[in-house]
């Protein structure tokens, strides 16, 4: 009964996510039954992941996957393009808009 986005930033919160100087924890949320999916991002990663790029990995990353029930494999090839684009913008980590 709760919104995905209201639990993924409940959970996000409650886990303490990420390193806090640099605010950079990254929280993928499946609802199966409800079809939904969220990339939830810590402030310090906001300049490399913003909510389009979520929206585009999810799209296109792990949509398809889960289309044909390959689950690990879409939210594993989530986690590597998250993990390149980190990687490839490093200089950005903790920064905050």
């Amino acid at each position: 009964g709760e919104k995905i986005e209201d639990y993924s930033l409940r959970i996000a919160s409650k886990w303490k996510i990420g390193r806090k100087e640099y605010d950079d924890g990254v929280l993928i949320t499946v609802a199966l039954q409800d079809r939904q999916m969220r990339i939830e991002v810590g402030y310090g990663l906001e300049k490399i992941i913003k909510d389009e790029i979520a929206a585009q990995i999810i799209r296109e990353k792990m949509v398809p996957y889960f289309r044909t029930e390959n689950y690990y494999q879409g939210l594993y090839v989530a986690v590597d393009k998250i993990k390149t684009l980190i990687k490839d913008n490093k200089d950005l980590v903790g920064q905050r808009y």
